[in-house]
């Protein structure tokens, strides 16, 4: 994939984490990763106790693991890049659609990175729906791995936001996958967990290919008009 040599270096801060230990340190510290990270350890602690696996196990996490980007492309696409829309004559525009704006206003902001406090609320929410659909070792299961699933994607995406320089071919191509999306046209590289789903759904071209859109920064929203 080429890309202008240029989009590397435009989305971080000088003060920025450089180095991954730098890097991990400031991520842990976001109450989205210790509580998420914290509840995930907890249900994987009591899923390793209780014993008894079954193939429902692996199924579960697989399922979780492969369909998480598709999950994950979608939301990014009808939620994060929703635009204001009128409900009963009403406007509505969502916090969380707020934020992804205000983010891909000031993409330098690590605290506009993580995902809004009240997506802890999924935790209680998860536990209490697996119980209803799944014995309690399986629905232990979908917690630990929905949770740490959770604290990978806030980890691909801040990442992506610091000055650590990727060295894997993985985190190379995610690292500008998110740049472009950034800075070179919003509707394409939708993916963070995974660069597969672009590659299923289209939406990772040839940058050379892709007109540079104007609307990266404001996602086409023009709040003041509103």
């Amino acid at each position: 994939m080429s890309a202008p040599s240029d989009i590397k270096d435009v989305m971080t801060a000088k003060d920025s984490p450089d180095t991954l230990a730098k890097a991990f340190a400031y991520f842990i510290r976001h109450p989205n990763v210790y509580v998420f990270g914290g509840s995930g350890l907890l249900a994987l602690a009591l899923r390793i106790q209780y014993g008894h696996w079954h193939i429902a196990d692996l199924l579960i996490a697989a399922f979780i693991i492969i369909g998480w980007p598709f999950m994950e492309w979608r939301l990014h696409i009808s939620l994060l890049h929703m635009k204001p829309t009128k409900i009963f004559g009403k406007k509505f525009y969502p916090d969380v659609a707020k934020k992804h704006r205000e983010h891909h206003m000031e993409p330098w902001k690590l605290e506009l990175v993580f995902l809004m406090p009240y997506v802890m609320l999924a935790i209680p929410v998860v536990y209490l729906i697996a119980n209803l659909l799944f014995d309690y070792e399986q629905a232990l299961t979908v917690c630990a791995v929905g949770y740490l699933m959770t604290v990978f994607y806030e980890w691909n995406h801040f990442i992506t936001h610091t000055r650590v320089q990727a060295k894997s071919s993985w985190f190379k191509t995610i690292f500008m996958n998110h740049r472009l999306h950034h800075f070179k046209n919003e509707r394409y590289w939708y993916g963070f967990s995974a660069q597969w789903v672009d590659q299923i759904y289209k939406t990772a071209p040839e940058p050379s290919t892709v007109e540079s859109s104007e609307n990266c920064k404001t996602l086409g929203v023009n709040l003041t008009n509103e």
